[in-house]
């Protein structure tokens, strides 16, 4: 099944238009993703409530922004969806 990216339709100074109806066409693009799941562990220990960073098309975290970011749940299950077709670098920060 194919998956697709909305695209951002951007409406200057909204309320101008206060009071009326604003037709506005949107659209998609074909966009190839996937869910990545996991839990957070060192070694055997679970890491609860933690926050998930994922950077693509990195080969280091270091001075770039992540492109993704959530949190993990206090059993250190967390899910984001991210591209596909590009390499990720993913890093959990928990306590």
């Amino acid at each position: 099944m194919a998956n697709y990216k909305p695209v951002a339709k951007y409406i200057l100074a909204s309320n101008a238009y206060d009071g009326t109806i604003v037709a506005a066409n949107l659209s998609t693009v074909p966009w190839s993703m996937l869910i990545l799941l996991g839990t957070a562990k060192h070694n055997t220990s679970i890491l609860p409530s933690g926050g998930v960073l994922v950077w693509e098309n990195h080969t280091t975290a270091s001075g770039f922004t992540p492109n993704h970011q959530t949190f993990g749940d206090v059993h250190g299950r967390y899910g984001v969806t991210v591209r596909s077709d590009v390499n990720l670098i993913i890093k959990y920060y928990g306590r």
